[in-house]
């Protein structure tokens, strides 16, 4: 089973926007992306720099109308 990236970053570098908007884009097609592929799968972790789990964390709160299928979610750095 191999992994292959959802979005990548800039190679110019991203400002905090740019980050935000790439957690934002993450959050939303990851997880259906995860929950097409993976059914069985309840708890997922994500490790991640501070700023990137930040971002994410706001991007998981902008999008709460998403029916979410995990159990738990962990974010770590």
């Amino acid at each position: 089973m191999g992994y292959e990236p959802t979005v990548f970053p800039s190679r110019r570098g991203e400002s905090l926007k740019d980050l935000q908007n790439r957690a934002d884009l993450f959050v939303e097609a990851w997880t259906s992306r995860v929950e097409d592929q993976y059914k069985d799968v309840k708890s997922v972790v994500i490790f991640a720099h501070a700023a990137s789990v930040i971002a994410l964390g706001r991007a998981v709160g902008h999008i709460l109308y998403l029916t979410f299928s995990f159990k738990n979610l962990i974010l770590t750095t």
